[in-house]
């Protein structure tokens, strides 16, 4: 794994760790790279991060968000400069439940269960019109040990933010503290179509329900009187449930930022590399950065086919993911990335493609790489399956 390196330079100060208020001690990120290359040695992302002026762990009122800004874009600007010595760890995740066909409960928890015997961090189910996916996860909790298990992603127009909050701690139990909450706005075409809601100001929307359902999942007594909900003190007490993380589907500037500032991170779907990489990541990383919160997470939610069928695969692809190009958000995202259709970004090939595929993901600002396995074609589930649990460890 190699040494990550860094130093602080005063009159008597020469450590590998900062201190608090030390910041004036930093050194030059380019003696970094220089001793790393005498020793030799690695340096990673997270040591150019932490090591030069990274806000998290400075303290005063002085610090204020203008600050943080500036820090956010010294450290990209940092990362960029430095991409070669960059190094960062992709985990890998499963999602199911994709399908408007509908599962089992059963089929998800073997589903489940063959993810975890195979080596997989997660398994991320999908809540669309058929089961209810913080629900299943509760079950399929009980039926597994290791894996994490969260949502991709759960609507909050739907549901009040102290039932949301009841439920996720629920499942959280019953998970063993392996739950993940993955939450978003869903669509126009859902939200005011389907289910006679508005969905007039989205952000406003999910920023008081992140401001409501956040300290709930705490455990912390609320008294809220907002635009769009008022509570009298509510309260959950759940034995062995600290807290449970939360990630939101943001694509947007403004999204992206509030759950930068109040969420764990974001799970995205439609995004490809160059979007994820100039977008998703900076934006992201800015509003966590203002409020002075750890790095998020970006779990990217992809279609992978391992073939060498290309071309009728993405032809099929085409065919099934349509409905998605359709959508206003996906539709931003897919123009951002400068391509057609949801095929255009889905991961397809042979071994070779899909490595050189995964590593730009990660080159991209991906913590989690969450595979959306199509069937196009007989055996390519299983196939596609036992390469990805083959090739995890590359990334790890």
């Amino acid at each position: 794994q190699g040494r990550a390196i860094g130093f602080f330079e005063g009159p008597s100060v020469r450590q590998t760790q900062p201190s608090r208020g030390g910041g004036e001690q930093f050194c030059m990120l380019s003696r970094h790279v220089a001793i790393a290359k005498k020793r030799p040695a690695e340096v990673k992302k997270h040591t150019l991060d932490w090591h030069h002026s990274h806000p998290y762990w400075l303290s005063g009122a002085q610090y204020t968000h203008a600050l943080c800004g500036v820090n956010c874009a010294v450290i990209l600007a940092s990362n960029g400069r430095y991409s070669g010595f960059k190094e960062s760890i992709m985990r890998f995740g499963l999602m199911t439940a994709a399908s408007l066909e509908g599962l089992h409960v059963d089929a998800i928890v073997a589903t489940a269960q063959q993810a975890e015997a195979a080596g997989f961090d997660s398994l991320w189910m999908a809540n669309i019109f058929s089961l209810d996916a913080i629900s299943t996860l509760g079950l399929v909790g009980r039926e597994t040990h290791r894996i994490e298990l969260g949502t991709a992603v759960t609507p909050t127009y739907p549901r009040h933010p102290v039932a949301m909050a009841q439920q996720a701690l629920t499942t959280a139990q019953a998970c063993g503290n392996r739950f993940v909450l993955g939450l978003g706005v869903s669509h126009r075409a859902v939200i005011e179509d389907l289910f006679g809601l508005s969905f007039a100001q989205p952000a406003r929307h999910m920023r008081e329900y992140l401001e409501v359902l956040r300290p709930l999942l705490r455990g912390e007594a609320l008294n809220h009187v907002g635009t769009e909900f008022r509570l009298g003190r509510a309260q959950f007490r759940v034995p062995g449930v600290r807290d449970v993380p939360v990630v939101v589907a943001a694509l947007g500037r403004h999204m992206l930022r509030l759950t930068g500032e109040l969420a764990d991170g974001t799970s995205t779907w439609m995004v490809g590399p160059v979007t994820m990489k100039k977008h998703i990541v900076p934006q992201l990383t800015a509003g966590a950065l203002a409020a002075a919160r750890p790095a998020p997470r970006v779990i990217g939610g992809f279609p992978v086919v391992l073939t060498h069928h290309v071309d009728e695969a993405r032809a099929r692809l085409a065919k099934l993911l349509a409905g998605y190009g359709q959508l206003p958000s996906y539709r931003r995202m897919l123009d951002r990335e400068g391509v057609a259709g949801p095929a255009d970004i889905a991961l397809v090939g042979d071994e070779a493609a899909l490595r050189v595929g995964l590593q730009r993901l990660r080159d991209s600002g991906v913590t989690d790489f969450n595979a959306s396995i199509i069937p196009v074609e007989a055996g390519v589930y299983a196939r596609t399956f036992d390469f990805l649990a083959g090739v995890r460890h590359e990334f790890a």
